[in-house]
């Protein structure tokens, strides 16, 4: 699995103003083809970028916006969050009704009783 985005990749705020600042695209795909993601190279390069090389910000905005808006998309259709408490939930519960020595405080006390400080 790779470990850069690109949405971290092509864009960049300097801290104190706030402002954008300029992206060069070749440096965006050298680093994602050094992580070996081959594919999020290609999409990069797919951006416009002007004749010094410095991705458009428009481009790079919409791109995201659109991300984004697949994201939200996906989020509100699969509804995953729901889900993983329907799953999880009474996993949850199992465990909190368990008698028996707790890990993580000493020995021989419930993880209730060890985190409350008795």
């Amino acid at each position: 699995m790779h470990s850069l985005e690109i949405s971290d990749l092509i864009t960049a705020v300097d801290p104190r103003t706030g402002h954008r600042l300029p992206i060069q695209r070749a440096e965006v795909i050298r680093r994602l083809r050094e992580s070996g993601d081959e594919r999020a190279a290609r999409i990069v390069a797919g951006l416009p970028a002007g004749p010094d090389g410095v991705l458009d910000p428009d481009a790079v905005d919409r791109l995201l916006i659109s991300v984004h808006t697949e994201l939200q998309r996906l989020s509100e259709e699969l509804r995953i969050g729901e889900r993983l408490v329907q799953l999880l939930g009474p996993l949850f519960t199992a465990i909190r009704e368990t008698d028996g020595p707790g890990y993580g405080c000493r020995a021989g006390r419930r993880r209730s009783r060890c985190s409350a400080g008795r």
